[in-house]
């Protein structure tokens, strides 16, 4: 909008309209964009379907034209579909004048108004969509704060009943003030709506309408054909004249299948029956669904019903069923709804209630969603009998894992050290793999000893089933990554596969994404390829889908194109994956690692933005886990330099050094040698020979390297930077490392090799920085720090093709002013000329 009125400054009228739905905001933004600080003449109007004299939208305007002739106008008029006919008029006339004149016109429509027409030519439209569940929440709590602490079930009923539109939030936040009750909240535009359509509807499709409203969220015409008794053809026509009145709507996918438009209608519906009859719907409903158990859909309507007649036991009974049966067809996310509204009708800590969190447990870990799971299981450890559960070793393996993904490795043990103390069938197998898994864990952020202690007085003879077997050999492989030759080590996974045939194809698929890893620190990527097509072929046989599978292929694929310096293909594998970004801070913390990484060299400021979080550092340095900080720490400390972190950048890379934290890849002590503070270098640089002399891996020698000509670019010793670079950048080109060996040779001042290469691998920002012979610290702007709000403004006008001279007049600055944001534009968005900015967005 800021850019829309510049441009009325400037001399080009624009038509804009913003449409959504009744109490969507659009009002709202009209009010806010009158604050805006632009050089144009702001004026408001509204349209009324029954205007007062002279508050017609003609009269509103009448000193319009000859405003317009003096100075850049703005008009910002609300309700355009309300307006008369005559208002449609003067809309037309309107729109004909931002072709002519210095004027800006913004209008705000119905989605579904009438009244649309005028705008149908040369209008730029803009759709005002519901607010996310988040924000929703946000207002509501805001509205909600001086009235005491707001949480729990009625918070959750203001923000599911709002569905995104802002208006009625407010609406049902207010009814929560008078009545705190989430089954009594109606909110008062939703009553009115109901009115309407009591008022357009005939009396059966009214009686129809009440009907719907206590069948659920979604219903179909046969249902409401069996329930009601009435012939599917008056059933059929009062559904029509329901969508008609805009109260109902169609399911576009499921024919037949029916919802209410508006959640808040669905409830005001409901509500406005009295007690009495809304009981006799359910028990009339509850009884057509019982003869209709063997359908899925009629016994989690059961549920429903049945809770509504407040007959909990039957409800979490039809309701658990459902859920069984959903797992059954692998549909874990539908099931874990049900199984989590079962466990809500039931006594906490009863038998039942054990045996549906359980279920309920199992079906998160299937679609991992281990945050629940971790609050979900602690309350079940409080719960007397807890232990004596014969599915309790089964419960906190699932604990286990969850706090793993959430790299809390402290509470993981003990969980693993509550599962050694658990009797019963499985306990002792199951206790004995969380240790092996742990160990695999801690070999794999680095903390090898922990490793090793966890694996001392395990002897792999000694264990009785496969499953331990195969995870031994996995744990024993991270712990001996670097230390022993690839050929033996990956001859030690072909093993692995062998022993995890007998635990399932999954395991075999599992066994040789170690191989991948394993041949990445290795530095070998055809050997890397060669086993991740192996994974993919055993997870294509795994019929019974475990989840986590796939992930695990696209994070080594990733992280294979990261280094043979495929940055477009790293960057769509980490799109097909980003389902897998909420489960869990791991995963969160790895698609953030590449997300920024790559996001930086490609030129990509939105991916940095979208990925980049100090909160993953944090908790990642806090576990001391290597992995991570070495995936994370390439992106984020160039990010945090920019963005006026480089303290806490300092401070997290001291705590590296200080705990002597090393990856693999050495990526966490690179980034200390370009950032950390200089007395801790003499320290890193003793790690790192020491890293050196226990590892056997050939592309450890080109990581040392670079390692060493940055820290001794820090120390200004040139000499010993051009050897140790270009000695880095052999290995890496003989290996196949493309990116690394650019970024080897940028280092040793080889600017025009390394533009070439980073082109080649598709790094735009880096090969445009190396071919205008510009160094990582340029003295310009850097690369992907945030644009200032004058820099967005001056970046979109020169998208819209104006000359300096033009912004300037525009933003009230002179014209030397605007050469300089120009310039910062240009170094921050990693763009080399002005006629590449004709794309940034509005």
């Amino acid at each position: 909008m800021r850019g829309l009125f510049q441009d009325a400054a400037l001399g080009s009228g624009s038509l804009t309209i913003f449409t959504g739905e009744s109490g969507s905001g659009k009002s709202r933004l009209l009010h806010e964009c009158m604050k805006i600080d632009a050089p144009v003449e702001k004026l408001r109007a509204w349209c009324s379907a029954a205007p007062l004299a002279g508050q017609d939208l003609r009269s509103q305007v009448k000193d319009l034209p000859a405003l317009v002739k003096h100075r850049p106008v703005a008009l910002l008029v609300d309700d355009a579909h309300l307006g008369t006919p005559d208002d449609r008029k003067t809309l037309e006339s309107l729109a004909c004048m931002t072709q002519f004149h210095r004027f800006a016109l913004v209008a705000t429509s119905s989605e579904n108004g009438e009244n649309t027409r005028w705008y149908q030519r040369g209008a730029r439209c803009r759709t005002v969509g519901p607010l996310v569940e988040e924000a929703i929440e946000l207002l509501v709590r805001g509205l909600l704060k001086s009235h005491g602490p707001v949480g729990g079930d009625l918070l959750r009923e203001i923000v599911r009943t709002a569905e995104g539109n802002p208006r009625a939030a407010i609406e049902l936040a207010e009814c929560a003030v008078r009545a705190p009750a989430p089954q009594s909240l109606v909110a008062p535009s939703a009553r009115a709506k109901l009115q309407e359509a009591r008022r357009l509807l005939s009396s059966a499709a009214y009686d129809t309408l009440l009907l719907c409203s206590a069948l659920g969220e979604r219903f179909d015409e046969r249902l409401i054909a069996s329930v009601s008794q009435r012939p599917k053809r008056a059933v059929v026509a009062a559904l029509q004249e329901a969508c008609d009145a805009d109260v109902l709507s169609e399911d576009g996918a499921l024919r037949g299948v029916f919802f209410f438009r508006h959640a808040v209608v669905r409830k005001a519906a409901y509500l406005s029956m009295i007690s009495p009859k809304r009981r006799l719907l359910h028990e009339h409903i509850v009884r057509r669904l019982t003869d209709e158990r063997g359908e899925l859909a009629a016994v989690s309507l059961l549920g429903y019903q049945l809770d509504a007649l407040e007959n909990h036991a039957r409800a979490a009974a039809a309701l658990t069923e459902a859920a069984s049966r959903l797992v059954a067809g692998r549909d874990f996310a539908g099931a874990a709804d049900a199984y989590e509204r079962a466990a809500s009708r039931l006594d906490v800590g009863s038998i039942e209630w054990f045996a549906v969190t359980h279920a309920l447990v199992e079906c998160w870990e299937k679609i991992g969603k281990y945050s629940p799971i971790i609050q979900l299981v602690e309350t079940m450890r409080s719960k007397p009998g807890f232990g004596a559960n014969p599915k309790a070793a089964q419960t906190l393996s699932f604990l286990f894992y969850s706090y793993l993904n959430e790299c809390n490795w402290d509470a993981a043990r003990s969980v693993a050290e509550e599962m050694t103390a658990l009797r019963g069938s499985g306990a002792s197998e199951a206790a004995t793999r969380a240790r092996l898994v742990l160990a695999y864990a801690y070999a794999h952020g680095g903390q090898r000893s922990e490793s090793a202690r966890l694996m001392q007085g395990i002897n792999a003879r000694s264990l009785r089933d496969a499953e331990s077997r195969w995870r031994h050999e996995l744990a024993s492989l991270a712990l001996d990554a670097l230390r022993k030759p690839l050929g033996v080590l990956l001859a030690r996974v072909d093993r692995a596969a062998e022993l995890g045939r007998k635990v399932g194809v999954a395991a075999v698929a599992y066994a040789f994404t170690e191989g991948v890893e394993l041949a990445l620190c290795h530095g070998d990527l055809a050997l890397a390829q060669k086993y991740r097509v192996r994974a993919t072929e055993f997870a294509e046989r795994n019929t019974r889908g475990v989840a986590k599978l796939p992930q695990e292929l696209v994070k080594n694929a990733a992280r294979l194109s990261l280094c043979a310096g495929r940055l477009a293909d790293a960057r769509a594998l980490l799109v097909s994956n980003l389902r897998w970004r909420d489960s869990g801070r791991y995963n969160e913390a790895y698609h953030a690692g590449i997300g920024v990484f790559v996001g930086l060299r490609t030129g990509d400021p939105s991916m940095v933005d979208a990925f980049f979080d100090p909160a993953l550092l944090a908790t990642a340095v806090a576990s001391g886990d290597a992995e991570l900080c070495g995936l994370l720490l390439p992106g984020f400390a160039e990010v945090m330099c920019v963005r006026g972190m480089a303290g806490a950048l300092r401070e997290v890379l001291r705590t590296c050094v200080e705990r002597g934290i090393v990856d693999p890849h050495l990526c966490i002590a690179l980034c200390a040698a370009r950032h950390a503070p200089v007395e801790d270098l003499d320290r890193l640089e003793q790690q790192v020979n020491a890293w050196m002399r226990a590892i056997v891996t050939p592309i450890g020698a080109a990581h040392a390297s670079l390692v060493k000509a940055t820290l001794a670019r820090r120390r200004g010793k040139l000499a010993a930077v051009q050897s140790f670079a270009r000695e880095a950048a052999a290995r890496y080109g003989a290996a196949g490392w493309r990116l690394y060996e650019a970024m080897s040779l940028e280092t040793a001042g080889d600017l025009d090799n390394a533009a070439r290469i980073y082109a080649a691998c598709g790094a735009t920002a880096d090969a445009t920085r190396a071919a205008d012979g510009q160094r990582r610290k340029l003295k310009r702007a850097p690369f992907g720090a945030r644009l200032t709000s004058r820099e967005r403004e001056v970046a979109g006008l020169v998208a819209r093709k104006r000359s300096d001279r033009e912004i300037a007049r525009a933003l009230s600055i002179s014209v030397r002013t605007v050469h300089h944001h120009v310039e910062a534009v240009l170094s921050k968005l990693g763009v080399a000329r002005r006629t590449q900015l004709l794309t940034f967005p509005d």
